[in-house]
């Protein structure tokens, strides 16, 4: 309605302004709803349960293999965990690469263990921009190998 009497051909004033915008607001409404409804599932995938690599499977069995679940994603939950329900151990909000830091408790549905991984050592003085400038102008200007001096010999 920014347009309104600005010079683009209409000037809606009083009841007739508020009518137009209800049947615009109204219009979009009922254009989402149904592009909702018919447009978006031509998009997305089809429900094929024989391509599900967890159908047939429990909540427990598919929460042991995945960190992140409903209990873990949800810090409000695992706050009330941890201070109101004052479980041990409590559910640990679930972080990506600090998967090793929650803990089983059956009684809250809290399945997932895993152990702590190998940290990488950051600490070689070889991984320097000049080394890796280096390593890579290496490889971009690599010569052609020669063939072995066996070829030449039997010819």
């Amino acid at each position: 309605m920014k347009a309104n009497c600005q010079g683009y051909g209409f000037c809606l004033h009083g009841g007739a302004l508020v009518e137009a915008e209800l049947a615009a607001w109204f219009g979009h409404v009922i254009f989402h709803t149904l592009c909702l409804k018919y447009l978006v599932p031509l998009m997305g995938l089809a429900d094929d349960p024989d391509n599900d690599p967890n159908s047939g499977k429990k909540f427990k069995e598919v929460a042991e293999e995945k960190a992140c679940s409903w209990f873990s994603a949800n810090p409000i939950h695992c706050l009330r965990s941890k201070f109101i329900h004052e479980h041990s151990p409590h559910c640990c909000f679930w972080i990506s690469g600090k998967e090793h830091l929650q803990a089983v408790n059956p009684e809250i549905n809290c399945y997932f263990q895993d152990d702590e991984c190998e940290v990488e050592d950051f600490s070689k003085s070889d991984l320097g921009l000049k080394a890796a400038s280096q390593r890579f102008s290496a490889k971009l200007f690599k010569k052609k190998e020669e063939p072995p001096a066996e070829a030449e010999q039997d010819k």
